[in-house]
């Protein structure tokens, strides 16, 4: 037999739809619901409003103790990721890409891209951070030109360009 879904909950169920309505964030919407449920004595276990919610018993479980020991703000409560700082700064960025949207210029390989960059600004990085941010904010492709068969006939290949 499953543990009984018993805790005390000091909001009302009328202020918790209200801060429900107000959240944007679908975590803490789950979580408001589970208190609401919880509230209104809907379910008998935890187990069975854990699956009506669609998360696990002890991820709910959790949710329950923060609000039980810390209270609702900081059940609520969703931190920021730690993201660590860009390598590349903002004039290295709109150099890139004033070179990149450059038709007379360009880059003819990432290498290329890599020495500009260390001529322009004497700043050193690494090959992967330069090709990423590349494809990743100015959508590049290096592209490389294939190799002619050697027993091809140029004179033919114009000719036919010439009436195609």
């Amino acid at each position: 037999m499953g543990k009984y879904a018993e805790i005390t909950i000091k909001e009302t169920t009328k202020e918790l739809l209200d801060i429900l309505k107000k959240q944007t964030n679908d975590r803490n919407i789950n979580r408001i619901n589970c208190l609401i449920h919880l509230k209104e004595k809907k379910f008998r276990t935890r187990q069975e409003l854990s699956n009506h919610i669609g998360c696990h018993i002890r991820t709910m479980e959790r949710w329950l103790k923060d609000y039980k020991s810390n209270g609702l703000e900081q059940m609520l409560y969703s931190g920021t990721r730690n993201s660590l700082p860009t390598v590349i700064t903002l004039e290295v960025q709109q150099g890139l890409k004033d070179v990149v949207c450059d038709q007379d210029k360009g880059f003819a390989s990432y290498v290329q891209a890599k020495d500009w960059v260390v001529k322009e600004y004497s700043i050193e990085l690494n090959y992967n951070t330069i090709r990423q941010h590349l494809i990743k904010y100015h959508k590049t492709k290096i592209k490389s030109p294939r190799k002619s068969h050697v027993k091809k006939d140029k004179e033919a290949a114009s000719a036919f360009l010439k009436t195609a």
